[in-house]
């Protein structure tokens, strides 16, 4: 009886024990992750994540929002490993993974919501990309042809024949072309680069030529097996982009010239005057045009970006005079070209004797008793000298008149004698029945010219 109950024991352990067993065993199953991630990259497009994996040696496609969790999209590739993002180009977005025998080009349409592959060439992926055109070399034989691949369309189109390596550097694609058809150990092979123009190409010159199969390139280096082994050589030399002033003119000139120099060499240089009313500048010669401060700018571009150098202009301003006019009764103003002098002007007068020539103060018989001088013989003359200031002399026959002959002219002026010391513009002579101290002016032009007065 005990041996049996002890035998049941046993069994009821065996039993509990062999539960514990599976529903530990049950457990780990529905711990463990159901696939294994071979491989993973991510790319962020605004506020979204995404993921790229490789599980399983299947090629799927994650999206993350924020804070959110990871979602599923797309299931790209029952086969790949590898994967790698290139970049998003309207509504898709491009990446490249190995396939089952090659590398391909694959793109999601986010508006869509599905996954196309874009070449299926055997491409080793996009090395750069213009706008809307992606380059690549297609993995299909030892020799391939540079290929352009229009995102929109996805058309394709051969640039390039018979190339080994592609690269990309500041917008510049280099790749080693094959010169002879011969079998690549012995191909006569050449460091080319070229810009991206749309589906075309424009072509720079070529780096330098070599001979043997290229086992590596970068933008710097070129490693390729030579008859006495590997060999590196360094063929692109790294370009800081500068400009700098060789020559910041003279002043005191109404223009001067600027020069620059930049590295590289032989750059377009664009001038620009942030005033052009103050100065104009071009071809580098600032030419004055009023005064004021003005900055003068020159521009190259190089590999997409603008570099600048400035030069802050002071122009200055001279003035130069012409000659005085005579003295007028006519009213004048002043102007930015024009000069106005004013001041008192006093009027002296003569009656002209017709027959024996003389100046007679006075109307009536003339001193020669040959001509009745009238108020039609009388002349009038206009000087800034004061009575008080013209030397006079009087006639020995009468108190009421003066003469002179000290006005500048070498002539004879009579005045009335009342009229010494009077100097008040405006003055009104009862005996002339006119006024006899009025304002003068004169006038003499102004010519300004503009300099070149600081260059900083």
């Amino acid at each position: 009886m005990r041996t049996m109950e002890m035998k049941k024991g046993k069994n009821r352990r065996r039993i509990w024990l062999t539960g514990l067993l599976v529903l530990g065993i049950l457990f780990g199953v529905l711990c463990m992750k159901p696939d294994h991630a071979q491989a993973a990259t991510t790319y962020k497009s605004g506020k979204t994540i995404y993921t790229l994996k490789v599980i399983n040696e299947k090629v799927y496609l994650y999206g993350k929002t924020g804070t959110g969790k990871t979602k599923y999209l797309a299931k790209i590739s029952n086969r790949g490993y590898s994967p790698r993002f290139l970049f998003k180009y309207s509504d898709k977005l491009y990446f490249t993974f190995w396939g089952e025998d090659c590398p391909h080009i694959g793109y999601y349409d986010l508006s869509k919501k599905k996954a196309r592959i874009a070449s299926s060439q055997g491409a080793v992926g996009i090395q750069c990309t213009y706008k809307r055109y992606g380059r690549y070399l297609p993995y299909m034989s030892y020799f391939r042809n540079l290929c352009v691949l229009d995102l929109q369309t996805g058309k394709e189109k051969i640039i390039q024949k018979n190339c080994r390596y592609a690269m990309v550097s500041n917008n510049i694609l280099y790749y080693v072309k094959v010169c002879k058809s011969y079998s690549y150990p012995t191909a006569d092979v050449v460091v080319a680069r070229c810009t991206m123009t749309g589906t075309s190409k424009k072509n720079l010159s070529c780096v330098f030529r070599i001979y043997g199969p290229v086992t590596k390139l970068t933008t710097k280096t070129i490693t390729y097996r030579g008859k006495s082994g590997s060999c590196t050589r360094t063929y692109v030399k790294k370009v800081t982009p500068k400009i700098s002033f060789s020559s910041s003119g003279s002043t005191g000139g109404s223009s001067c010239k600027l020069s620059v120099e930049t590295t590289p060499g032989s750059q377009k240089i664009t001038w620009s005057s942030s005033d052009t009313g103050i100065a104009t500048v071009s071809g580098g010669t600032v030419t004055a045009k009023r005064s004021g401060t003005v900055t003068i700018t020159a521009s190259m571009k190089y590999g997409g970006k603008t570099y600048s150098v400035r030069k802050k202009i002071v122009i200055g301003y001279r003035k130069s005079y012409g000659s005085w006019s005579a003295w007028s009764l006519n009213p004048a103003s002043s102007s930015s070209s024009l000069e106005v002098q004013t001041t008192a002007l006093y009027r002296y007068y003569y009656f002209y004797c017709p027959v024996c020539g003389g100046r007679e103060p006075y109307q009536g018989l003339s001193d020669c008793h040959r001509y009745s001088l009238k108020l039609s013989d009388g002349h009038a003359g206009w000087f800034p000298t004061p009575y008080s200031q013209c030397n006079s002399q009087p006639y020995s026959y009468t108190t009421a008149k003066r003469y002179t002959t000290s006005l500048g002219d070498g002539q004879i002026w009579n005045f009335t004698a009342a009229e010494i010391n009077c100097n008040t513009i405006g003055y009104y002579s009862y005996e002339a029945l006119d006024t006899i101290i009025r304002r003068g002016y004169r006038t003499r032009s102004v010519y300004t010219s503009y300099y070149i007065k600081s260059i900083n």
